[in-house]
């Protein structure tokens, strides 16, 4: 939407990021899993956390990342808008953000990632120029 307004806070508290993961995915459990493995995971300096706010409300949150054992591949470890924020458009302004938050971290390249159902993601992925490159399939026991 070009007539709106995203604020952009770099590395906002600890708990301002758990309260928006939380309300984003509506789950307290997995916003905290989602912090433990992101800090388990990537080196500090290979990451962000990134709050947007847009009219003085929480809009979305991402968290941009070089993915491990690369130089230069860019990633978004967690990338979600708050509730009453979607289906307005404001997903794919948010996602643009983000794709220009991978270069501070010195991202060449990005790969984006979601599940084969996501297919308002996959909306989001398509309209900021990213391709389909392959599919992946998970096997379990």
């Amino acid at each position: 939407m070009s007539d709106s307004i995203l604020t952009i806070i770099e590395e906002p508290e600890a708990e301002s990021t758990l309260n928006c993961l939380i309300d984003i995915l509506d789950d307290r459990q997995e916003a905290e899993s989602i912090i433990n493995s992101l800090t388990s995971e990537v080196a500090p300096d290979k990451f962000k956390i990134i709050l947007v706010r847009m009219g003085g409300k929480a809009a979305g949150l991402y968290i941009p990342h070089i993915e491990p054992c690369t130089e230069d591949e860019g990633r978004l470890f967690f990338f979600g808008v708050m509730p009453y924020f979607r289906g307005c458009g404001y997903a794919a302004e948010i996602h643009k953000t983000a794709l220009a938050s991978l270069k501070s971290l010195n991202a060449k390249v990005y790969a984006g990632v979601t599940d084969s159902d996501n297919l308002a993601m996959k909306k989001v992925l398509e309209r900021n120029g990213c391709t389909k490159s392959s599919s992946l399939e998970i096997y379990k026991r």
